[in-house]
C-alpha cells in the first residue's frame, strides 16, 4: 500500500499531536489487516489511541451484534461480516490516501481524505475528529459517496456516517438474535 509514513508511531501507541497525524495514524491501521475483532485485548489499546470512546463503544458492539447472529442462525452470513465499515468504497479496498485538508474548530477537526483504488478510481471521505483525553481521535467517518473512475466518469452512491450506521442498524430490539439497544445505548454516553 501507498500511505505515507506516521508522524507517530502507533505500535508505540503515542498520543495524536494533531488532527492530521491522528488520521494517518488511523489511514496507517486501516491499511493493515485487522487482528482479531474490536473487542480483543490484541488491539485494545491501539484502538485506543485512534478512535473516540464512542466510536470504539460501538465497534466493540458490532462484534457482539455479529456474534449474536451467528448463534442465531450460524447458516446465515451475519452483518459486518464482509466489505469495509469504514470507508465509502466498501469492497474496493484503496491502494493510496492522501489528506487533502484539515480544518480544526476547538476540539473537533474535519480531514478529507482522497482514495484512490488499483482500477483508478477514486473517491473522498471526510474524518472527523475530536480531542479526547489529550489526544486527537477519529470520532465519526462521513461517506461522500462520489466516486470517479479513471476515465472520469463519475458515478453517485450512498452517502452518510459510520456512527449514524451503526446506531441505526443497532439501536432497536432485535428478539430473534437476542439483541437488546441498550447494548448500544451506553456508547451515547461518551459523546
Amino acid at each position: 500500500m501507498l500511505f505515507v509514513a506516521a508522524a507517530l508511531t502507533i505500535g508505540n501507541a503515542r498520543a495524536a499531536s494533531s488532527p492530521q497525524s491522528a488520521t494517518q495514524d488511523f489511514l496507517d491501521w486501516h491499511a493493515r489487516p485487522l487482528a482479531g475483532t474490536f473487542s480483543s485485548k490484541e488491539n485494545a489499546q491501539q484502538l485506543r489511541k485512534l478512535m473516540t470512546s464512542e466510536l470504539l463503544c460501538l465497534l466493540r458492539a458490532t462484534d457482539r451484534y455479529r456474534a449474536r447472529h451467528v448463534e442465531a442462525a450460524p447458516e446465515d452470513k451475519p452483518p459486518y461480516a464482509d466489505g469495509d465499515m469504514f470507508l465509502s468504497s466498501a469492497w474496493e479496498p484503496p491502494q493510496s490516501a492522501e489528506i487533502e485538508f484539515v480544518r480544526t474548530h476547538g476540539a473537533h477537526a474535519n480531514v478529507l481524505v482522497r482514495f484512490v483504488d488499483s482500477y483508478g478510481t477514486s473517491w473522498r471521505d471526510r474524518l472527523q475528529l475530536r480531542a479526547e483525553d489529550g489526544d486527537w481521535k477519529v470520532a465519526d467517518i462521513d461517506w461522500l459517496g462520489r466516486f470517479q473512475d479513471a476515465n472520469g466518469k463519475v458515478r453517485q452512491e450512498t452517502t452518510g456516517s459510520l456512527v449514524e450506521s451503526l446506531y441505526k442498524e443497532m439501536d432497536r430490539n432485535q428478539p430473534l438474535v437476542h439483541w437488546h439497544r441498550q447494548e448500544v445505548g451506553a456508547c451515547k454516553l461518551h459523546r
